[in-house]
């Protein structure tokens, strides 16, 4: 890890997280997620960070799917 780490900083000043254009897409139910309307309102021209998702009690034993396959 610390040789990748070392690499990202070489290349890309570091990893860059909380840049919605390099999510991960990963699928689960909406009803799993308490804070939905403050996620669907965010707006990437804001300049703040994206929100944490807040699980409610529901998600605690479900499954969720990796979609886009490239990570």
């Amino acid at each position: 890890m610390k040789k990748l780490d070392e690499w990202f900083e070489k290349t890309s000043d570091g990893l860059l997280k909380d840049q919605m254009e390099y999510a991960i897409y990963i699928g689960i139910k909406v009803e799993w997620i308490k804070n939905l309307d403050e996620i669907y309102n965010y707006r990437s021209d804001s300049g703040q960070p994206l929100s944490r998702v807040k699980w409610s009690s529901e998600a605690k034993d479900g499954i969720s799917e990796l979609l886009n396959g490239n990570h």
